[in-house]
């Protein structure tokens, strides 16, 4: 059995906000996608402004991609 790696890095908080990414989830396709931060927010804010089409929702923050990458992988 793994162990379920928590939704936010502690390290993240030692890193400016360009250099963090994020695991997103598609409501609609129900898929992980692993993307930068920034670009995170920015899809995530687009669905709740246009309140409708794609659901994306932020459900983890990491240090790295690959640490994203991992993180998705067990869930």
């Amino acid at each position: 059995m793994r162990k379920r790696i928590p939704p936010i890095s502690i390290a993240t908080s030692e890193l400016p906000v360009s250099n963090v990414w994020a695991v997103v989830f598609s409501f609609e396709s129900g898929h992980f996608f692993i993307e930068d931060l920034c670009s995170a927010i920015k899809k995530n804010f687009q669905s709740f402004e246009a309140a409708a089409g794609e659901d994306w929702q932020i459900i983890g923050i990491f240090r790295s991609a690959q640490e994203a990458a991992d993180a998705a992988a067990t869930w």
